[in-house]
């Protein structure tokens, strides 16, 4: 059975497993799109779920990983595998006739992109049943001697990372945790890369730490 990955970022960091996740939601939707030579499988006989399904987990002839869009035929139920993009050089999205006969959907380049806080959360969540929430920030941290001046990204104070204030009101034992979107495994294996700074009057050393999990 195919596996997604959710990862849950604390103050030590670990992966998780979770049932595999085939939502729609996953793609954009647009009516239909027009490009030749880019069909490169068509399966009978499957709701758009299914379609879907096999587009995120892979199939022989469009390995996982590969797949980057799918078109659903609601007249007679196929889906057509595509490893192009709307944005590949001939695609045209256009309005099928009938309306609607034709679905376009276009794999979303989140939750599979990098993430570097620059913008938001890049789809991470704040758990609501720990004891705080972990801050988006640039430029160091309130407390002082504590927190990085710059972040990994770009290297410089005006960076975003996310980090966590463990001055009072915390305690020992108090959780916060980010809880990321549902990462697709790989059958070859895949790596999550986090960068980590550790900086305060209880750590033996400040450094920014680079961590891989292997899944």
């Amino acid at each position: 059975m195919a596996m997604d990955v959710v990862v849950w970022l604390l103050v030590c960091l670990f992966g998780s497993f979770a049932e595999a996740n085939t939502s729609l939601s996953w793609f954009d939707f647009y009516d239909a799109k027009g490009i030749s030579g880019h069909n490169d499988e068509l399966i009978a006989d499957i709701n758009e779920e299914e379609c879907a399904r096999r587009c995120l987990v892979g199939t022989s002839a469009v390995p996982s990983g590969s797949c980057l869009s799918f078109e659903y035929d609601n007249s007679h139920g196929r889906c057509i595998l595509s490893t192009s993009t709307k944005d590949t050089p001939g695609a045209e999205l256009v309005e099928s006739s009938p309306p609607s006969r034709f679905d376009y959907y276009h794999r979303r380049n989140a939750p599979y992109g990098p993430c570097d806080f620059e913008t938001d959360l890049c789809q991470y969540t704040q758990d609501t049943a720990d004891d705080f929430d972990w801050t988006r920030d640039s430029g160091g941290t309130p407390t002082g001697r504590t927190g990085p001046t710059v972040d990994h990204t770009s290297g410089n104070s005006s960076g975003y990372y996310m980090y966590i204030e463990t001055t009072l009101p915390r305690q020992d034992g108090d959780v916060a945790r980010l809880t990321s979107p549902s990462y697709r495994a790989y059958p070859d294996g895949q790596c999550l890369l986090f960068w980590t700074h550790m900086y305060g009057g209880q750590i033996v050393r400040g450094e920014l730490q680079h961590y891989c999990k292997r899944l």
